[in-house]
């Protein structure tokens, strides 16, 4: 039985994602919903992933394949392996920190000017809340709650930093505004929100743009993430940490 030639030749699927791959240089990274729409098939991300995550050809560098929030998605050999890999070729990539990474060391501004430094923190239990803009409805909600449970906060030994990319002067409007008395991080530079691997890609109305997710980390005494939270939803996340917190301690 004869086929016509455009089918005898036709790629697949796999085989169109893998010679995209094979042409992104090294130090270089693509998105899956990159590299599905070089193929011409937007929307497929999810199956670009799986043509990825399990091969094992060492000729297609699936490793320089992201998640859209610039982590670092799966891979054959594991996300760590994936990681070291990416790190020996130079490629920066954010990778959003998890539970028992050790928390970065780093020093910024509050709302006052005076600077906070993670190393200062050792023996002391903190929670590092990361959020996308001061003044905004969500970000009020969750600042407000966490005030409302401030002196819960202090009496379990916790210390909190509320941290955004916002000015120092912007902070302070916020902080007073609504009479907040923790902690407010200026990352103007964002340095830290990219350390912990929480600036990335974001959807709002149809309109995609680089921002700040919402996401909070409990760091214990030891200066290790006791807990990470990546779907926080801003008027119950004082009682969230709270009540791990006092499981943890």
């Amino acid at each position: 039985m004869s086929h016509p030639a455009h089918i005898l030749f036709m790629k697949t699927f796999a085989e169109r994602v893998y010679d995209v791959v094979r042409k992104i240089p090294k130090g270089k990274t693509l998105t899956y919903a990159q590299v599905a729409s070089k193929i011409g098939s937007p929307g497929a991300s999810r199956a670009v992933g799986n043509a990825l995550n399990k091969n094992r050809n060492k000729d297609v560098p699936c490793h320089r394949v992201v998640r859209s929030d610039g982590t670092i998605g799966g891979f054959a050999w594991g996300s760590d392996a994936k990681r070291e890999i990416l790190r020996r070729e130079g490629a920066k990539i954010a990778h959003m920190l998890k539970q028992g990474d050790k928390a970065p060391d780093f020093s910024l501004p509050d709302q006052e000017g005076k600077i906070h430094s993670m190393k200062d923190q050792k023996g002391k239990w903190t929670l590092i809340y990361f959020y996308p803009k001061d003044d905004t409805p969500g970000c009020t909600v969750e600042a407000c709650t966490i005030r409302d449970n401030y002196d819960s906060f202090k009496k379990m030994g916790i210390t909190v930093w509320g941290i955004s990319t916002d000015p120092v002067k912007k902070h302070a409007k916020f902080a007073d505004k609504y009479k907040l008395p923790f902690t407010l991080l200026a990352d103007e530079n964002k340095e830290v929100v990219e350390l912990f691997g929480v600036w990335g890609k974001k959807k709002f109305m149809g309109r995609e743009y680089m921002g700040t997710n919402r996401v909070s980390f409990l760091i214990d005494d030891k200066g290790k993430i006791s807990k990470a939270y990546e779907e926080v939803k801003p008027a119950k996340h004082a009682a969230e940490v709270l009540a791990d917190a006092k499981d943890m301690k």
